[in-house]
């Protein structure tokens, strides 16, 4: 299910993905805000999946900015491999590792996804190597709608 929003008249193509951090300070007064922001939660990622061809101004983007529906986007992550099975729901929980230096580091605690978050396996992809011995493997989550 899409979700209405404003993007940046650069940003506005399909496929183009983003983190929203929150309202910034620059869009407090601006007439469109709870339309263009309402509907997104801080600290997730979206992807554009169409653009409605309204052009706004825009305080942010000074560019100006276009109408789009997004929905949220899925997300790369490292699971151990024991639980990753493609179509499983799952709990999310992030990777446990002290490893600063890792370059697995992003897939292991990615941008969009928190603790306790339901997600879906989309589908599941290589083997990773783990400095620390862990076995995981790359796999695309989508986060699902809390059961009502």
């Amino acid at each position: 299910m899409g979700r209405i929003t404003v993007v940046g008249a650069h940003q506005a193509r399909e496929g183009f993905r983003f983190l929203f951090e929150g309202s910034p300070r620059i869009c407090e007064d601006c007439e469109f805000l709870r339309a263009c922001l309402g509907g997104l939660e801080p600290g997730r990622i979206y992807r554009v999946t169409s653009i409605r061809g309204k052009n706004l101004p825009c305080k942010l983007h000074g560019d100006g900015a276009k109408v789009v529906e997004v929905e949220e986007s899925d997300i790369e992550a490292s699971l151990e491999s024991r639980l990753a099975v493609e179509g499983a729901l799952i709990s999310y929980r992030p990777m446990e590792c002290e490893r600063s230096d890792c370059e697995k580091r992003a897939l292991c605690r990615p941008l969009g996804l928190r603790a306790g978050d339901r997600c879906k396996i989309l589908c599941m992809r290589e083997k990773l190597d783990c400095p620390i011995g862990l076995e995981l493997r790359l796999v695309s989550l989508l986060r699902q709608p809390s059961p009502s």
